[in-house]
């Protein structure tokens, strides 16, 4: 397992235990996608803050709802 997998996997226990029902948890350099339901939105994006992430952002979709990669989920980005 690569350290960003592991980072990924941790990342994901971590807000499971904090509540938060994430659908995929990607890490890419200082960057983390977490793909997640619009009702969890304010709570991931006020973890990521508190975990020290310089910004985090809602992903943006197309006029069909999807991201970038075809998804149709609530995407955010945070760059650490």
């Amino acid at each position: 397992m690569t350290p960003s997998h592991q980072k990924a996997f941790r990342l994901r226990e971590l807000l499971t235990n904090a509540g938060v029902n994430t659908t995929a948890v990607k890490v890419l350099g200082p960057f983390v996608h977490i793909d997640t339901f619009r009702k969890y939105g304010t709570q991931v994006f006020d973890t990521m803050m508190a975990m020290g992430a310089e910004k985090a952002m809602l992903a943006e979709r197309d006029a069909h709802g999807r991201t970038i990669d075809g998804k149709k989920t609530y995407r955010i980005i945070a760059k650490f």
